[in-house]
């Protein structure tokens, strides 16, 4: 699987398309455990790391972020994790909010 992602991005001519294409693989070019039976599910251990995930070419959408942030790393993009609010739980005030409980953190950023 490690050779579909180069191949994905190789021909990339902008950085913007070498990310659109990373996503595009991530989003779906691995099996979502969500889609295997739950016999699959209950024999499969969770993910250890982005290369696992990659190796296995299944993961779940944590894992599918985890590789994303990982693969635009390795890519030369400063790719981080980012902790954002759901607005439909809660409005987020930084001068008010004293503790992450309410963040969401399944979430990447990527500096062009």
């Amino acid at each position: 699987h490690e050779g579909d992602t180069n191949r994905c991005a190789r021909h990339a001519t902008t950085p913007e398309e070498k990310l659109s294409r990373l996503y595009d693989y991530c989003r779906s070019g691995l099996k979502r455990i969500s889609d295997t039976t739950l016999q699959e599910r209950e024999e499969l251990k969770p993910s250890k790391s982005p290369t696992e995930t990659l190796n296995r070419g299944m993961g779940n959408g944590r894992d599918a972020k985890i590789l994303f942030a990982a693969l635009g790393t390795a890519a030369g993009f400063d790719a981080r994790f980012a902790y954002l609010s759901d607005r439909s739980k809660v409005s987020f005030n930084p001068n008010t909010f004293p503790n992450t409980y309410f963040l969401d953190i399944s979430h990447v950023g990527v500096r062009l």
